[in-house]
């Protein structure tokens, strides 16, 4: 009788996996794989053919026998080109200007991914090595279209104990499961990248991104490698190693595809997710600037694409191409319908950069943690917080010759274009769906007056926003003031709706009298912008860093009782003691009713006072 009960439940599994089975998508067995393999703050010229003294051979093979794209955009760190890369949409259209940190909520889950359109139209999909777009549970891999995960969530590890940066714990996982295992980590991203092509499905497509997280810092290398150097020294001797190491893995995930006989069936792409950092080892010449900046060398990087027979061999284009062109180039590749519901900024170029299409002039925004850029064409601003610069690249690739000031009628249509993308970026909701979307940035209190924390854009409905503030006050810091009464303006555009001067700060228990903004019925978008007032603040420092404290911005429920702190989401990225004014990415709320903003007020940095866990680094929910 167990015997049976045992044929039958066998029987009954099968029948279940087939049932399973029958639900998956209808796909194509010959249609085109996807490769995409990710080096980490590869420089522009940290390539054997631009100079570097790296063994690099299989790269170079990848190159002569693809395009090379010799105007290929990442962002200027991290978080916001891997972004780009998965949504199809910009950074600065998703206002990610800086990298996610681990209390971060990681990108919006309103955001589609690439990964979730290849896995609907039936391929196997997987991401080997660095994440750096979240850890929650909603967050990681595998919530985002990824079938398989393994690695790291985090921005960086120890290439031997894989212990994330700024922490003692081990950042190392297959599938949600921390993993202890030895091994250099460009090695181990490379032994499971060739497991998952030895152990698919042949049956169907498969959509692999490898990340690897070199030649990003710490500087670790093979001890073997390091022998192949005796000219080199140091870091340069450590790098160089690292180099050669990435270039060993990726030979062996090509030799792997070539052994499966897999090489014309499969689209491969290389890119570098920014320039390489400024130190002493990166090189990003000719190019101007490192990463984190807008100048090229932060965000122009070595680029090739591959698929023999398709794509030509052994020759350079010189299309303007972004990382966020890839969703929607390689879904036409591979005939993948995009699923995205917000619309894609990335263009299509497959045509063009199978040389059917000749190279064709584009529009771009990059924006970085300080700066921004426009490109059109051939030309190039660069602004800053009170200058701009104009560069042609064509005769200037290495950015030395401002022409603001010799091409001022050029110089104001790229700085209008720029206005108007950064005004676009500030809405990542469609017009009319109730939600609300909160682009908040770090205002250093007692710091710059004037300076705006821009953008709560809110889409549709009668939404009200309110502003509370609330303590510890500053003035048990001895600094005056705890919001620095900003001006409150409610904007449509360039048009001006509705404006407040008279917000009133208040401590711990004191709800200020602030009204609210609603919005006119049939509204579209609308932004709530906060300018701190010059007459409004006055510092007594008394030894202290005035420019450390942060205004963190929430979003609750307006309909609450009136000292209610009910939040409805909460953005997490307060840092006491930066006072960097950077943006704090994305707070969404869904749904009809009304909306509000909290703000509280924190610093200077509290730790020079003896105090720890008042707003230091807080978790908001």
């Amino acid at each position: 009788m167990a015997a049976i009960l045992k044929l039958m439940s066998r029987r009954w599994s099968l029948l279940t996996l087939a049932a399973a089975l029958s639900l998956l998508p209808a796909v194509n067995a010959a249609a085109p794989n996807v490769l995409i393999l990710v080096a980490d703050d590869l420089g522009w010229a940290d390539v054997p053919w631009r100079g570097s003294p790296a063994r690099m051979p299989n790269l170079d093979r990848l190159r002569q026998d693809g395009t090379e794209l010799m105007r290929f955009y990442g962002a200027p760190l991290c978080s916001p080109s891997r972004a780009a890369l998965y949504t199809g949409r910009s950074a600065a259209q998703l206002n990610i200007r800086d990298v996610f940190s681990g209390r971060d909520d990681g990108l919006s889950t309103l955001e589609h991914l690439m990964p979730e359109s290849f896995r609907a139209a039936g391929y196997q999909t997987a991401l080997t090595g660095k994440w750096h777009l979240g850890s929650d549970s909603t967050h990681v891999p595998t919530a985002r279209g990824f079938d398989h995960f393994y690695g790291f969530l985090s921005g960086a590890i120890s290439y031997f104990t894989h212990v994330g940066e700024n922490t003692t714990r081990v950042d190392w996982q297959r599938d949600g499961v921390t993993l202890n295992e030895p091994g250099y980590s460009t090695d181990l991203i490379r032994d499971e990248e060739i497991r998952l092509l030895r152990t698919r499905d042949p049956a169907r497509p498969f959509f692999h991104v490898v990340t690897f997280n070199a030649p990003h810092i710490p500087l670790e290398a093979p001890t073997d490698l390091l022998a192949n150097y005796p000219t080199l020294s140091g870091d340069a001797k450590t790098y160089a190693a690292m180099l050669e190491s990435l270039d060993i893995a990726i030979g062996r995930i090509l030799s792997e595809l070539t052994a499966q006989r897999l090489d014309a069936n499969t689209v491969v792409v290389f890119y570098s997710d920014n320039g390489g950092p400024g130190n002493s080892v990166a090189r990003n010449t000719p190019l101007r600037g490192s990463k984190t900046g807008v100048y090229e060398g932060g965000i122009r990087v070595p680029a090739i694409i591959r698929q023999p027979g398709v794509i030509r061999a052994g020759v350079t284009s010189d299309q303007f191409t972004t990382v966020q062109d890839l969703f929607p180039t390689l879904a036409a590749a591979t005939g993948v319908t995009p699923r995205n519901r917000l619309p894609l900024d990335g263009l299509n170029l497959w045509d063009t950069l199978r040389g059917a299409n000749a190279p064709a002039d584009r529009t771009f925004t990059v924006v970085s943690t300080t700066d921004s850029a426009q490109y059109e064409g051939r030309w190039k601003l660069v602004a800053h917080a009170t200058s701009v610069e104009l560069y042609d690249l064509v005769a200037d690739q290495s950015e030395t010759t401002n022409q603001a000031n010799a091409q001022p009628a050029i110089a104001t249509r790229l700085r209008t274009a720029l206005t108007a993308a950064l005004d676009r970026s500030l809405s990542a909701a469609s017009s009319g769906d109730a939600r609300v979307t909160n682009l908040s940035a770090r205002a250093a209190v007692g710091g710059t007056a004037g300076t705006p924390i821009l953008g709560f854009y809110v889409a549709g409905g009668d939404k009200r926003l309110v502003i509370r503030g609330v303590g510890p006050t500053l003035g048990a810091f001895g600094v005056a003031g705890t919001l620095a009464d900003p001006i409150v303006e409610l904007r449509q555009g360039q048009t001006l709706v509705q404006a407040n001067d008279n917000w009133l700060a208040g401590d711990a228990a004191t709800i200020a009298a602030s009204g609210a903004f609603a919005l006119p019925n049939g509204s579209l978008d609308a932004a709530l912008v906060l300018t701190l007032k010059p007459e409004a603040y006055t510092a007594q420092t008394r030894g202290t860093n005035n420019g450390s404290g942060i205004a963190l911005v929430e979003i609750f429920d307006a309909d609450a009782n009136a000292g209610s702190s009910r939040l409805v989401n909460a953005s997490t990225r307060a840092f006491v003691g930066t006072g960097a004014a950077v943006l704090i990415p994305g707070i969404a709320v869904s749904g009809s009713g009304n909306a509000g903003l909290l703000v509280r007020a924190a610093g200077p940095a509290l730790a020079k006072f003896g105090l720890s866990g008042v707003l230091a680094d807080p978790v908001i929910t």
